[in-house]
């Protein structure tokens, strides 16, 4: 950043530069690239007094010399006091470009610490796994380190090409999850265009079976809001200024394709009937086709939509129940308890 987007809209709360006619003057023929900038409210860079009171900001442009390099520091949180002076040398990134220092408010492996993993109890993240989980899916390269160790977090787009187990133990960094993530792999499947166009790669795994922070929907590759029901990455566009909410962007006609996929691909599976049956729900209401999953249960036995529906073709009458499953009560029922549990219909 130059001296000018230093101290004016990077401080300019709710003014994005990315929407100020600075853009042209700035980076003359870049919007007529095509380029797509992430911000869009202004506010994000606030985000940083989060993690802390004090933030240093270090930047020079790639193709300005040394000269060029500022140094932009805030004490006392966003309502402090910007100063800004000439960085010494050396002192900018060699290659240009922007560093951000923030003095954290608490211990990192404290409690409520960047690593702290909710409890005394569990063993502090590393910070390569956090940054992986809360930027799963980026479209260019992440590394971390921490003291001397410098780790590669995370490759452009990798998302799309890495096992199906890798991705959702990105997604789910605070657990343990390489037992439920190697469950649910086999049936993660991307979600494609007729041009090749990817805008999800995931799963079906309804709630009752799977930990909720395997499925996310992710705006410019970091994680907004979670997905219920299935496990992955859908891409997607923020909604509110916070990026916390977010709508998937996968046209209608490729989400049905995929969720008549994973129709067939738990049709053929070995899990258990009543996974099947909540998966076909889902199903439906991507408006995939269900095949021959179980959809209702008949005594001990499930049965699919064709099986339902020659078991109540030729009845009089069809009694269904809003209020949960049928209860049982012996004053009142005229019959054994044993008949009523094997022989209800």
């Amino acid at each position: 950043m130059s001296e000018l987007v230093l101290t004016g809209p990077l401080l300019d709360f709710g003014n994005s530069f990315w929407r100020s006619p600075l853009v042209m003057e700035e980076f003359p023929g870049l919007v007529s690239s095509g380029m797509q900038a992430i911000g869009r409210f202004g506010i994000g860079f606030f985000s940083v007094f989060m993690l802390g009171n004090t933030v240093r900001v270090t930047s020079r442009r790639c193709d300005k010399g040394d000269d060029s390099a500022r140094v932009l520091e805030i004490k006392g949180g966003p309502s402090g006091r910007p100063i800004v002076w000439l960085a010494t040398p050396g002192e900018a990134p060699i290659d240009g470009g922007t560093r951000v220092e923030v003095c954290l408010k608490a211990p990192p492996v404290g409690a409520r610490g960047l690593l702290w993993n909710g409890s005394d109890q569990k063993p502090p993240l590393s910070l390569a796994r956090v940054t992986a989980g809360l930027a799963p899916s980026l479209d260019v390269a992440l590394t971390s380190g921490e003291v001397d160790n410098l780790t590669a977090v995370s490759g452009a787009n990798d998302w799309i090409s890495i096992s199906a187990g890798d991705l959702l133990g990105r997604l789910d960094f605070r657990q343990n999850s390489e037992k439920s993530a190697s469950a649910k792999s086999p049936y993660m499947r991307p979600m494609t265009d007729s041009d090749g166009k990817i805008y999800g790669r995931a799963t079906i795994t309804p709630e009752d079976y799977w930990n909720r922070e395997a499925g996310w929907i992710t705006v410019s590759g970091l994680r907004a809001n979670r997905l219920s029901n299935l496990s992955g990455i859908l891409v997607g566009e923020a909604t509110t200024a916070a990026r916390d909410i977010a709508q998937p962007l996968v046209p209608i006609d490729v989400l049905i394709a995929w969720a008549t996929e994973q129709a067939e691909l738990l049709g053929e599976s070995r899990i258990d009937e009543e996974r099947k049956a909540k998966s076909a729900e889902t199903i439906l209401e991507c408006g995939g086709d269900i095949g021959q999953l179980p959809i209702a249960r008949w005594g001990e036995d499930w049965m699919s939509r064709t099986d339902f529906r020659g078991k109540i073709e030729d009845r009089k009458e069809l009694v269904i129940n809003f209020e949960g499953e049928f209860s049982y009560d012996e004053d009142e029922d005229a019959m054994h308890p044993r008949e009523f549990k094997e022989e209800f219909e």
